[in-house]
């Protein structure tokens, strides 16, 4: 026979309470759920069985009232005896109730028990923020999330961009809710990821071989726009960019013509017996004549000329014009970058950058002079036509005329530019290797702010024609003298650094003439030296309007 007293580890003498200290013990060691031993449950039911006989035996009608603690303990026990006879999950509502059934026995709970909570609970809490965080970014950034029901997403190749429209003020409904600057700025970003822009046809020099022009794929912003009324239809599905052809500005047919229709000119004079300074001057403008300026370029006086110095051909002055700055070594150049400065305001291009010196008139009026030095001050302008423009440079014993030429369908706003002086100044002595004057650094910084254009000097757009072209193959003069008499061609003339670089403040693709033209791949050569120019930009005699020298004036001898 069992002795269900060795099961629980009690002596037959052992009271109620000892029995039921010892039994809750023992089921708390051998319980499943904490003891993994393969015989805990055998265990477990042997100890019950034990308990539950021992109560028979020794109470066989316990009265709660008559034995004070242990009628808690039989109610207990009967609820384990039937437990027991439920089925095996049940051991821990028993157990439970056991525990919790007697006061006097009722303390911290088993280490046991405590374990397996932070076990089953304690990685669930844990992990419960990050969920929350990945849910959250799962609704915020990815298309289609549980907030995110209105993203319009675009595809290109393997690149994809996409934008919530509620953020744009999409009320969910009608397209015209949407804010377009908004979307427009988002639209431009990716413009310049998937752009191709088309490339214009250029020539560094009239005369040089052209490198044609090319198309380019550009986005279709108005066809996005126009999608936009099928809302909400492609919405949170990846659309294709549309895409369209952007033809070039400027083609190899452009570059053939731009010496075709003459739009500004300048004279001013010399006095010939300063050899050393008109030996500066024929260098100079021999590396800027030919020099051909594409729609939206900017030009560098000091970049296409280059430095000044004694290796480069340069050579030292001894005397200057009064009232002017002379580099020392170059001087007489800034006469050239003047009267390109006066050529070019004649013509309507954008002065970026100009510095004025002169307090006197020179050999241009007081304050129209474009002084240049090596690095600084420079002279800078804009060509923005939309056509390329030609600067041809003539010079006979005693002047220089700079012109700018361009296409013939060329649309121009001229303007009204004060006459140079005919009375030659004097010539001052200098020192041969410096500067005649120390320059403000400010002032040099500010540059002298552009005229407020008056808007009776603005004639009115000269636009294609004849008039003030040269008909090809002429030599570039007026019948005053030779077409850059310094000799030889212009071949490796440009200084270092280069000529110019692209000013793209417009919006491809977007505002009226940014591509058109032809689809571009024509080659060629662009043609010859301008042809006998019989007239400024406004079609009048050049003697007469802008300075340029017909036959040469009577210029009295140098003092």
């Amino acid at each position: 026979m069992k002795d269900n007293y060795s099961v629980l580890g009690v002596n037959p003498e052992a009271t109620p309470q000892e029995i039921k200290q010892a039994y809750r013990r023992l089921i708390r060691k051998y319980h499943p759920d904490v003891n993994p031993s393969p015989d805990a449950e055998a265990r477990f039911r042997e100890v019950r069985e034990a308990y539950e006989a021992l109560r028979r035996q020794r109470f066989p009608a316990p009265s709660p009232p008559a034995v004070e603690g242990f009628g808690e303990a039989e109610g207990e026990v009967g609820e384990e005896v039937e437990d027991v006879q439920g089925p095996p999950c049940s051991h821990r509502e028993s157990e439970a109730s056991d525990v919790g059934s007697d006061p006097e026995d009722i303390g911290p709970e088993p280490e046991p028990l405590k374990k397996g909570f932070v076990q089953r609970w304690g990685w669930f809490l844990l992990g419960l923020p990050l969920l929350l965080i990945i849910a959250f970014l799962a609704c915020t950034w990815f298309p289609g999330g549980l907030m995110e029901k209105n993203r319009l997403i675009l595809q290109e190749g393997d690149r994809q961009w996409s934008i919530d429209l509620n953020d744009l003020g999409f009320d969910g409904k009608d397209p015209e809710t949407i804010d377009s600057k908004k979307l427009d700025a988002w639209l431009n970003q990716i413009r310049k990821e998937v752009d191709q822009p088309p490339q214009n046809a250029r020539v560094q020099r009239l005369g040089e071989p052209i490198r044609p022009a090319r198309e380019g794929w550009i986005m279709d912003k108005s066809a996005i726009h126009r999608n936009l009324s099928t809302l909400p239809k492609i919405l949170n599905t990846p659309q294709p960019v549309p895409m369209k052809k952007a033809k070039p500005l400027v083609t190899a047919k452009d570059l053939r013509q731009v010496d075709r229709k003459l739009i500004g000119s300048y004279t001013t004079y010399f006095n010939k017996e300063n050899q050393a300074r008109v030996h500066n001057i024929r260098l100079s403008a021999k590396l800027l004549d030919r020099k051909v300026l594409n729609p939206g370029e900017v030009f560098s006086f000091n970049q296409t000329v280059g430095e000044r110095s004694r290796e480069r051909g340069f050579l030292p002055v001894k005397s200057r014009v009064s009232g002017e700055f002379s580099e020392g070594v170059g001087g007489g150049v800034s006469q050239i970058s003047s009267t390109l400065f006066n050529s070019v305001d004649a013509a309507g291009m954008e002065i970026i950058y100009r510095f004025s010196y002169a307090r006197q008139d020179t050999y241009v009026p007081s304050g129209r002079d474009a002084t240049v030095s090596w690095d600084q001050p420079d002279f800078r302008f804009l060509n923005n036509l939309k056509e390329p423009i030609l600067i041809r440079i003539a010079l006979d014993e005693h002047s220089v005329t700079v012109r700018i030429f361009s296409t013939p369908d060329v649309k121009v706003m001229e303007r009204t530019i004060p006459q140079p002086p005919r009375v030659l100044p004097e010539d001052v002595p200098t020192q041969p290797d410096e500067p005649s004057d120390k320059l403000d650094p400010k002032q040099v910084k500010e540059g002298t702010p552009n005229r407020e254009v008056d808007p009776s000097d603005q004639r009115v757009p000269t636009t294609g024609g004849t008039k003030g072209t040269s008909t090809g193959g002429g030599d570039g003069s007026t019948g005053d003298g030779d077409a850059l008499t310094t000799g030889g061609d212009t071949e490796g003339g440009t200084g270092p650094g280069g000529g110019e670089g692209e000013v793209n403040g417009r919006d491809p693709g977007e505002q009226p003439g940014e591509y058109p033209g032809e689809s571009g791949g024509d080659t060629g050569t662009s043609g010859g030296d301008p042809g006998d120019a019989s007239s400024t930009a406004g079609g009048a005699d050049s003697s007469a309007s802008s300075g340029s020298v017909t036959g040469g004036p009577e210029l009295p001898d140098p003092v």
